[in-house]
């Protein structure tokens, strides 16, 4: 849920004319179009926040949504791709992947200063990413010896 959230949710500050808009021709767009955009900037206000919902995107794609088709697999007794890919990529890269969005959003709310554009968005990207990396890991590192 959290890898499509972070492609289609915006959440606008309660003050000001929020809307997400393509630097090209001012169109609103949805976040996942706003970041692709913003991300090929060079030295854009907005690179760090970007670039940490890009690497969200990536992230949760390479591990999570790759385990569900793993647990899918798993359902269905096909029992050698889930133990290897839950063992491998999905417990290490759960523990190191899923802190970089955490840690490019502190560094954009850090150098940024305020809460401005995109301050309620960037805040939320920042307790998600640090819970679901907690989860994730914790789950990971406690479950996996059980699961194989």
């Amino acid at each position: 849920m959290w890898w499509i959230l972070t492609c289609f949710l915006y959440i606008k500050n309660q003050s000001g004319d929020d809307d997400l808009r393509l630097i090209d021709n001012g169109t609103v767009t949805i976040p996942v179009a706003w970041w692709w955009e913003r991300i090929t900037q060079t030295g854009g206000a907005y690179a760090w926040h970007a670039a940490a919902l890009m690497s969200t995107f990536f992230a949760y794609f390479i591990v999570s949504f790759m385990e569900m088709i793993a647990w899918f697999c798993y359902l269905d007794s096909k029992y050698a791709f889930p133990r290897w890919y839950f063992s491998s990529i999905g417990y290490w890269m759960s523990i190191f992947t899923y802190v970089i969005p955490f840690v490019l959003e502190l560094v954009h709310l850090t150098l940024k200063g305020s809460i401005n554009f995109p301050g309620t968005w960037a805040i939320f990207h920042l307790l998600g990413s640090l819970a679901l990396w907690l989860l994730a890991g914790i789950s990971h590192i406690i479950y996996i010896d059980d699961f194989i």
